[in-house]
C-alpha cells in the first residue's frame, strides 16, 4: 500500500515520498526542502519530516494528502518550517532566536551591571514564559 501511494505521488510529478525509516511505526515525508532556520545551510537539501502518523492504511492515505499539500507549498514558495516542526523542535527554534536576541542586545549596548539588570528584568525573565507555554504544549 505504501508503494502504491508513492507511485501515485510519482505519477503526479510530486517529488515527495512517504517513508518509514528503519523499524519505525510512523510515517515521514522525504524530499528536498529549504534549509531549516539556524541550520547554517544555504541550499535546499534532502530531509525527512515526521508526520507523527502511524503506518497503517488510514495513515498512508493521510500522509499522501500531506505530501500533496507540502508539494503545493513548495511550488508556491510558501513552505515554512514552523508549520512542520514538533512542539519540541519549535521550542529549540525559539531558544535559538532568544539567544540571538540576547547576543544582539549586548552588541548594541555595553555589557555592565546596569545593562545586565535591564536584560534580566525586561527580557530574560519574561522570555521564560515562552518556555513554560512550550512545556505545557500550548505553543502549537
Amino acid at each position: 500500500m505504501l508503494g502504491a501511494a508513492n507511485e501515485q505521488l510519482k505519477g503526479g510529478n510530486i517529488p515527495v515520498r512517504i517513508v518509514t525509516p528503519g523499524e519505525s511505526e510512523r510515517l515521514y515525508l522525504r524530499g528536498t526542502f529549504p534549509p531549516k532556520p539556524g541550520s547554517g545551510k544555504s541550499q535546499s537539501y534532502q530531509k525527512r519530516i515526521s508526520l507523527g502518523i502511524y503506518f497503517n492504511p488510514a495513515g498512508i492515505k493521510r500522509a499522501e494528502a500531506e505530501a500533496q499539500r507540502l508539494n503545493h507549498l513548495l511550488m508556491l514558495g510558501q513552505f515554512d518550517w514552523s508549520d512542520w516542526l514538533t512542539v519540541k523542535q519549535r521550542g529549540q527554534m525559539v531558544g535559538q532566536w532568544l539567544k540571538e536576541f540576547e547576543r544582539d542586545y549586548f552588541i548594541r549596548r555595553e555589557r555592565n551591571p546596569k545593562s545586565e539588570t535591564t536584560w534580566e528584568k525586561d527580557y530574560a525573565i519574561p522570555k521564560t514564559g515562552l518556555y513554560c507555554l512550550q512545556c505545557l504544549g500550548r505553543f502549537r
